[in-house]
């Protein structure tokens, strides 16, 4: 049977499965019974779920021969890279197949998945990624002890519910069963709630967020102490009193928290700068106050709302670039790149320049493109941002970083484009390109 599964190709099996899909949705379906109609979408969900299970052996496949190493600074990225999904599918895809994945022991003996029920469920089609991660998540966040002696029989249970219910029915049901098998509130320890802390959050494009969290008891120690200071009404002016909501305030609180810390300069340097935001505009819209301002993370911001947030106290660049994407360059005699050079390249380039690399500027050195040893310098226009992967193992790869009409570029090695024709990152810019 083995012998036989290596002799497949798996691009020509691949294709056959394109071709009966396309004879698929090209059927005439008048003729079918209602009974047939329903059956044939069951089964087709059943295959649907099935893919999911396939993606976490080429998870792991790829992990075994360290591909994501070739350029890219973990699996997650590389799976964005080559399959053009966002960071939070391709993270969830990510823990999924460590999940419920085939693994090898070093010495290359097949292992059971670590969730072994999981993983059969999903390979006959039976259970969906989202049961799944109900599944998973219910069990890992039991404690240790519940874990050790009850998961197994825990992950069964809820594997056979979920060919019972939907993903949202199956998360109550696994909610009363984490209740169950935890009578005595042994949830609510401070081990357990230490091992649960987190605190989630995704930025929209144009600059706000949203998420979650759930804090261990210090943490919420210093946040009321934090509300308490802040998140008070104003006193009334002229008897109107403080329009915001209670939960406004408590935003509000927040942020006036973290812009004393960075006005104390309290915060670690990143990347050998004093934590700093930056926004960059053009010099177009920064006379006109119009158009939008990139922000160090890659934000879009109005042009007036990032001058605006300029004008508070707090440690804040502001870099205009005019059409040439020049920036008035800083001359030194010193090795290393001075702290006002790293936060203008910051705002010239956004992150690494590596093409689809989309670590910020906090993640990246400064690559010299004139080596300092030979010049003598360190200019602007001598360096540009890359992340430690590319700034090194990029270079060992063949690619050469340089600036091109004031923008960086990377330039292939022959056996990755005979032509060597120049590549751009493209994820920092503030237009399509």
């Amino acid at each position: 049977m083995s012998a036989a599964l290596e002799r497949v190709d798996p691009m020509v099996e691949l294709a056959r499965a394109h071709a009966v899909l396309d004879r698929l949705d090209a059927m005439d379906s008048s003729g079918l019974s209602d009974e047939v109609w329903l059956d044939y979408g069951r089964e087709k969900e059943r295959l649907r779920r099935r893919l999911a299970s396939s993606d976490h052996g080429f998870v792991q496949e790829l992990e075994a021969r360290d591909l994501p190493a070739t350029g890219c600074v973990s699996t997650v990225s590389f799976l964005r890279w080559l399959l053009r999904i966002d960071q939070h599918e391709a993270s969830a895809r990510v823990k999924a197949a460590h999940a419920a994945g085939p693994r090898r022991a070093l010495t290359g003996e097949p292992l059971p998945a670590v969730f072994v029920e999981v993983a059969a469920a999903q390979a006959a089609g039976e259970i969906s990624e989202r049961h799944a991660k109900v599944i998973v998540q219910t069990v890992d966040k039991l404690p240790d002890e519940v874990q050790a002696e009850h998961g197994e029989a825990i992950e069964a249970d809820l594997v056979r519910y979920a060919g019972q219910f939907d993903p949202s029915q199956l998360a109550t049901l696994a909610a009363r069963m984490s209740a169950y098998y935890d009578p005595d509130g042994r949830l609510k320890d401070v081990s357990y709630r230490a091992k649960q802390r987190e605190l989630t959050f995704v930025q929209h494009p144009d600059g706000s967020c949203s998420g979650k969290f759930e804090g261990t008891a210090e943490f919420a120690e210093f946040l009321h102490l934090h509300m308490d200071a802040f998140a008070r009404p104003t006193p009334e002016v002229d008897g109107v009193k403080d329009p915001r909501t209670a939960a406004q305030r408590r935003h509000d609180a927040l942020l006036e928290a973290l812009k004393l810390t960075v006005r104390a300069q309290q915060l670690p340097s990143v990347a050998g700068v004093t934590a700093t935001i930056v926004l960059t505009m053009s010099a177009e819209d920064f006379e006109a106050r119009t158009g939008l301002a990139r922000t160090g993370h890659g934000a879009l911001v109005p042009v007036p709302e990032a001058i605006r947030m300029t004008g508070n106290e707090y440690r804040l660049m502001n870099v205009v670039i005019d059409k040439t994407q020049a920036i008035t360059a800083y001359s030194s005699t010193a090795r290393l790149f001075t702290e006002a050079q790293r936060l203008a390249l910051a705002a010239l380039d956004g992150g690494c320049t590596f093409p689809n690399c989309p670590a910020p500027p906090g993640w990246c050195e400064i690559d010299h493109l004139n080596e300092w040893a030979t010049h003598r310098r360190t200019r602007i226009d001598d360096g540009l941002l890359a992340c430690r992967t590319h700034n090194v193992t990029a270079k060992q790869q063949g690619w050469r970083s340089t600036r091109l009409n004031g923008r960086a570029a990377w330039i292939p090695p022959q056996w990755i484009d005979p032509q060597q024709r120049p590549r751009y990152n493209h994820l920092h810019d503030t237009e399509p390109p």
